[in-house]
């Protein structure tokens, strides 16, 4: 527990601020940047979690799923919360220019990063089309 809530927490005053906050403005950073009250995890967060015995683990599991549904995202997504996006399907246009540059001797690797597509798709594309790769 921190001192400052400690000290709070017991004196019992009257019109004081109880719960532990402290008074608007009066927030600091420590030196690891973290604002007094937040939790850190550990640098070493897989390491640590051995630690936890099997009633410990489940109850994070648990409290941690919950807390996912709680802000709308899916458990085990993406690091940051997105899911990884579809590559929208290869137009018929892309698949001309894709082809007319093959055969203007372009490689495959240019042609994805010429045209913002991956490639798998220029691949893809490229297989349809009988042309073997360079």
């Amino acid at each position: 527990m921190i001192q400052g809530t400690e000290r709070t927490a017991r004196s019992g005053g009257g019109s004081e601020n109880r719960g532990g906050s402290r008074p608007a403005g009066s927030v600091s950073e420590n030196a690891a940047g973290h604002r007094p009250g937040m939790l850190a995890l550990p640098a070493d967060l897989e390491r640590s979690l051995r630690h936890l015995n099997d009633a410990d683990l489940d109850r994070l599991v648990d409290a941690a799923s919950a807390e996912t549904r709680r802000r709308g995202r899916q458990a085990g997504g993406t690091p940051g919360g997105r899911a990884r996006a579809k590559a929208a399907p290869v137009t018929e246009g892309q698949k001309k220019l894709v082809l007319a540059a093959f055969e203007a001797g372009l490689k495959p690797a240019a042609i994805a990063r010429e045209f913002r597509l991956s490639r798998a798709q220029v691949d893809g594309v490229l297989a349809g089309a009988g042309k073997g790769r360079r």
